[in-house]
């Protein structure tokens, strides 16, 4: 299965509807938030009533080092856990444009493979944005 880990700084109804997308028989979704404690304390209470996990992070700023030191501990985190095959983080803006299922057979189909996140130079309208190439 895949375990998910996603970085937000708010909630939304995109969020929402991007935590019920990725639940899918046994994946695992975490996500980090770095807004305030009260926001925080209503998503722990969302997330808890859709078996996904919340915890509250530093703030977390995109191409800093926050980021990455996020996603350490994000891989720490999942290889304490034996129940996933893949790894993919996401921001909470993500919205999949594929089934779960066929994101699990794809990533599957390309075991062996590298994926890389590059600047997409084609997708002009839209800051921080990057495409999945395989190498």
């Amino acid at each position: 299965m895949i375990y998910y880990d996603i970085q937000t700084h708010f909630i939304n109804d995109n969020l929402l509807s991007l935590i019920d997308t990725l639940k899918f028989k046994k994946n695992i979704v975490n996500i980090s938030f770095d807004g305030s404690l009260e926001e925080f304390l209503s998503l722990e209470k969302m997330c808890s009533n859709r078996n996904v996990q919340c915890e509250h992070s530093p703030v977390i700023t995109w191409g800093g080092f926050s980021i990455t030191s996020k996603m350490f501990k994000a891989l720490q985190k999942a290889l304490k856990s034996h129940d996933w095959e893949y790894f993919v983080n996401l921001s909470g803006e993500c919205t999949p444009l594929k089934s779960q299922e066929h994101i699990f057979n794809t990533l599957n189909e390309f075991r062996h493979w590298v994926f890389t996140g590059i600047p997409c130079s084609s997708c002009k309208n839209r800051n921080n944005y990057f495409c999945l190439f395989i190498n």
